[in-house]
């Protein structure tokens, strides 16, 4: 009896009730539709330039697709990158691989040529909300001033955006006209090992990268290299030169990975081992095996003993 009221005791237990419940979600629900109202205030302006953005975004997009489309030509983006596995030398095999794949890419930039076209219709009504709920707010002139902030900042969006897209437009050209539609990453990367260009198509300068030959260690240079060097006139950067007129020349560079010479550490010859001589008592009163075992098999005697053995028998 005493067992049970004690545990009866000890496990306490708590549960809501359904009212409660209810009681505490809409004190939570409260208070978190005031954090939302001063947390998240909105701009209606600020809400405006963004649809107006997208809208720009979408439709150079759409616009630049249906130019593809009508020059029967595919981005480098949407070129599907697969390869068959098996009898990938047979000429008719691949041309009518790449075939199907321009047959797929094309349906894929006309369904998202056909679901932008829906998108912009969307976006168009949601701006002409949006410009309607501003005038609301801060009158027609007020927005007519944003508006025109807006068209200007718009302009420069839309000739970033446009450059950009000719620029890729014109690469792709180029990739049909030098028949490297599915070749251009094996291109590139070829160019780039040679020191060309990293990208195709794109302008700007690389730095060409320096051979093996020139990254190496000129103390293992053959002979031949040797005769090219000495040959080659040595001119000073930015004709730097000394107080007394000489050249100052650059240090040379040393190879990290020549190895050092090092003196060897000195070695301590082993000596030979110690012969410890067995009484031969121990064999007489005691028996071989015993002695063995105690004298033997720790120093590893096991030769000198046996003849020690034959000896004492003899």
């Amino acid at each position: 009896m005493m067992t049970t009221n004690r545990s009866s005791e000890n496990c306490h237990t708590f549960a809501y009730t359904e009212s409660e419940i209810q009681r505490i979600l809409t004190e939570a629900e409260l208070n978190l539709e005031e954090q939302k109202e001063l947390c998240f205030i909105k701009d209606p302006a600020k809400d405006l330039f963004n649809l107006q953005r997208k809208e720009v975004s979408l439709l150079l997009h759409q616009s630049t697709l249906i130019r593809y489309v009508k020059a029967k030509q595919i981005p480098r983006g949407l070129r599907l990158d697969i390869t068959p596995n098996l009898c990938t030398d047979d000429p008719i095999l691949m041309q009518r691989w790449h075939e199907i794949t321009n047959k797929c890419s094309l349906d894929l930039m006309v369904l998202m040529i056909e679901r932008a076209h829906c998108k912009l219709t969307d976006l168009k009504q949601q701006i002409n909300l949006q410009k309607a709920d501003l005038t609301t707010k801060v009158g027609i002139e007020e927005t007519e001033r944003l508006m025109k902030r807006h068209n200007e900042s718009l302009d420069k969006l839309r000739q970033t955006i446009l450059a950009r897209k000719v620029t890729k437009f014109t690469r792709d050209e180029e990739d049909y006209a030098k028949e490297r539609v599915y070749t251009w990453r094996q291109d590139r990367t070829r160019q780039r090992s040679e020191g060309g260009p990293q990208r195709i198509g794109l302008s700007g300068q690389r730095r060409p990268r320096t051979s093996w030959r020139e990254r190496r260690n000129p103390a293992v240079y053959t002979s031949s290299e040797e005769e090219v060097c000495s040959g080659v006139q040595q001119y000073p950067f930015l004709g730097a030169r000394t107080e007394g007129g000489d050249v100052v020349r650059p240090k040379q560079r040393t190879n990290s990975r020549t190895p050092i010479d090092r003196d060897h550490y000195p070695r301590r010859d082993r000596q030979p081992p110690r012969l410890i001589p067995l009484d031969a008592r121990y064999i007489h009163t005691r028996g071989l095996r015993h002695s063995l075992h105690n004298h033997c098999w720790a120093e590893r005697r096991f030769p000198y003993i046996l003849l020690v053995c034959i000896v004492s028998a003899l």
